[in-house]
């Protein structure tokens, strides 16, 4: 459901409907960035039905959502029935996805895979107590990302599609949603404040910048 494991995940599901049968089930954000990436999927609107078809199943891949927590009925589902279960996180922190808040404890899936060491080191360091398989595997859509090799040729056309020929620096600011949240009471910003900043501080360079603000997919701009 969340767009940040969607998006973590294009790849991995891309590989693996190379060589497996494989079902994708998703709702709410993720489906808007498996359509805008041609990947075929099941609503999964239907919690309960979907639970009740997991033993056809060797492995089950997940997300871990923010504010979402059908996961979590998969993650213990899958534990009923001996099931091979792995979640990704896409994020260093987090770790309210773990938190059921109905029955206040923490759950996690078997096996839990993460950006890099540093945030396999977290989650050890916090969660001690739970036996929790961890891999430290990076992030895919990230990587491919920083990959991506542009010629020359198609630079000068980017710059000539957007109009920036004239600007001796393109910054892009790519928003995460942190307003309304528990982190803007904890860090006394948000991505508007931050953003303010940056422009503030830009705009004293005596150079010709260009500024893009990239809201994060759940931003509900009008």
């Amino acid at each position: 459901r969340d767009p940040g494991g969607a998006s973590s995940l294009i790849d991995i599901i891309k590989q693996s409907q190379l060589i497996y049968d494989c079902d994708i089930y998703a709702k709410d954000f993720a489906c808007t960035i498996f359509n805008n990436n041609n990947i075929k999927y099941k609503e999964a609107s239907n919690i309960q039905g979907l639970l009740s078809i997991l033993n056809n199943y060797h492995l089950i891949f997940t997300g871990t959502s923010h504010l979402e927590y059908s996961e979590h009925s998969i993650w213990k589902k899958s534990f009923e029935l001996n099931v091979e279960c792995i979640a990704y996180l896409d994020h260093w922190m987090g770790y309210e996805r773990f938190y059921e808040v109905n029955k206040k404890k923490y759950i996690f899936p078997k096996t839990l895979i993460v950006t890099d060491n540093i945030a396999k080191d977290k989650i050890i360091d916090k969660f001690s107590a739970f036996h929790i398989e961890i891999k430290s595997l990076g992030n895919t859509f990230l990587q491919k990302l920083h990959n991506t090799k542009l010629t020359n040729i198609e630079i000068e056309e980017a710059k000539l599609d957007k109009n920036l020929n004239n600007y001796e620096e393109i910054i892009v600011y790519a928003a995460e949603v942190i307003k309304g949240e528990n982190l803007e009471e904890k860090y006394g910003f948000n991505e508007y404040s931050q953003f303010e900043k940056l422009y503030d501080y830009l705009k004293n360079r005596d150079k010709n910048i260009k500024l893009f603000f990239i809201p994060h997919p759940k931003h509900n701009f009008k």
